[in-house]
């Protein structure tokens, strides 16, 4: 990276400015691997100043369209989307100036992620698979494999585990065809998390283990970062807090050390989660509030909802009600504007637990209602399982006994469902023994 800086300098000091551009784009991309993001943004953007003072021919024109699709993705990794478009869009138009199908495809692609991060799924995934068709000869399976992935992260994003599986699958096919050991890793991820949020936590740890060797083995720090918080918030689904906090705390450390800083947002919130469940609410709200206001800084708005429902879990258990319910109706207002339909119902259940303890029955089983149906569509285990134990309470309060026997039977058999797919002894006794409260009210 140095070496190319040292160069653009040395071409710029010399009148060359194509090739003092042509240097800096290798020191940007260079500064891009190494998790430094404005460092790159700062140097691509001073190419493309000194690119403009090259006359207007076919290299000019091609290495332009190279720096602004390179900036588009770095400002997508610092949260400025609308910026990024703007890149893509323009180098796009290039690219197919001059009869560039495969570089156009990728900035149909980057044109897809923005429109992805800022919460516009339906537009994102029109823009995939438009890439995706372009004809490109010989067939790109590096490009597919990052667009079938693209297209999973959305499946995933609207609860359609299926069809994200067989997305992420696709990706991971192309990725052996040409032995990219890291985009492996990256899919592998993917499905870890799916697997994570659908309850197969077995298959979860499996896959984060997996990606995390092959982090350590190409000392890819950020990733790695990531297999640590992916480890930990299983071992906390399956009431491990215990081993959680050890996971997400070396976590942590990384994600801080490689200046991630939506990776230390979703570590600082799970961390939350851990210490809510180790009832220390203040340092719950310090770790989701700080979660909260590195998402609103980065505009990354989708990814506000966790924070914000933890927030809203700790106002509830100060009884602050109100509090509680403005946080956790602002969840449920970005997750549905997002198409975000597990953390919807997880917002909505939220709420439910909110409205029952604040005597507004009638509306606790509404919100209950929508949480259960939602998280059904979105296959979310563990919010089924709450929002049929909650609605139970409700039925047998009313004594309506026969109604919540049904809402039972739904619940015991999601959690043995769950229990039964655990293939390790101590960490299915674990999560038994966290979903007591459901067997509890069984035999009341």
């Amino acid at each position: 990276m140095v070496a190319y800086q040292e160069a653009a300098a040395a071409w710029a000091d010399a009148d060359a400015p194509f090739e003092s551009a042509l240097a800096a784009l290798r020191a940007g991309q260079a500064l891009g691997w190494l998790s430094r993001p404005h460092d790159a943004e700062t140097t691509l953007t001073g190419a493309l100043d000194r690119l403009a003072e090259s006359p207007d021919e076919y290299g000019v024109r091609r290495l332009g369209a190279t720096l602004r699709l390179a900036r588009g993705l770095t400002r997508i990794s610092l949260g400025r989307n609308a910026e990024a478009r703007s890149d893509f869009e323009a180098a796009r138009a290039d690219f197919r100036a001059i009869g560039d199908r495969g570089q156009e495809a990728e900035c149909i692609n980057g044109i897809g992620l923005s429109e992805h991060y800022d919460g516009r799924l339906d537009e994102a995934l029109a823009r995939y698979r438009e890439a995706l068709a372009i004809p490109v000869t010989p067939p790109d399976f590096e490009r597919r494999a990052r667009i079938a992935n693209n297209i999973g992260g959305i499946h995933y994003t609207r609860g359609d585990a299926d069809e994200a599986l067989a997305a992420f699958d696709e990706s991971y096919e192309a990725h052996l065809a040409i032995d990219n050991v890291a985009g492996q890793m990256d899919v592998a991820m993917n499905r870890a998390s799916l697997y994570r949020r659908i309850g197969e936590y077995d298959s979860a740890l499996g896959e984060y283990e997996a990606a995390r060797r092959i982090a350590q083995a190409n000392h890819n720090l950020p990733t790695e970062a990531r297999t640590l918080g992916g480890i930990g918030r299983t071992y906390l689904a399956l009431g491990r807090e215990d081993r959680a906090q050890v996971y997400l705390r070396r976590s942590l450390r990384l994600r801080r050390r490689v200046a991630d800083e939506k990776g230390e947002a979703a570590t600082l919130t799970a961390l939350g989660q851990v210490y809510l469940r180790t009832g220390e609410l203040d340092g719950a709200e310090d770790a989701f509030g700080n979660a909260l206001r590195i998402r609103r800084r980065l505009g990354d708005q989708p990814r506000t909802t966790e924070p914000l429902l933890g927030l809203a879990e700790v106002a509830r258990r100060r009884d602050d009600y109100a509090v509680a319910g403005a946080y956790a109706l602002e969840a449920a207002d970005v997750a549905q504007g997002m198409e975000r339909r597990r953390d919807e119902a997880e917002a909505r259940y939220v709420l439910g637990r909110i409205r029952t303890e604040s005597g507004a029955t009638t509306a606790a089983r509404d919100e209950l209602g929508e949480a259960l149906a939602l998280a059904t569509r979105a296959r979310a285990p563990t919010v089924i399982t709450a929002s049929s134990v909650a609605l139970a309470r409700l039925d047998r309060a009313a004594g309506d006994l026969d109604g919540a026997q049904v809402r039972l039977d739904t619940a015991l058999a999601e959690i043995e469902s769950l229990r039964s797919r655990i293939a390790v002894p101590a960490l299915r006794a674990t999560y038994a023994g966290i979903q007591e409260a459901a067997y509890d009210l069984q035999t009341d």
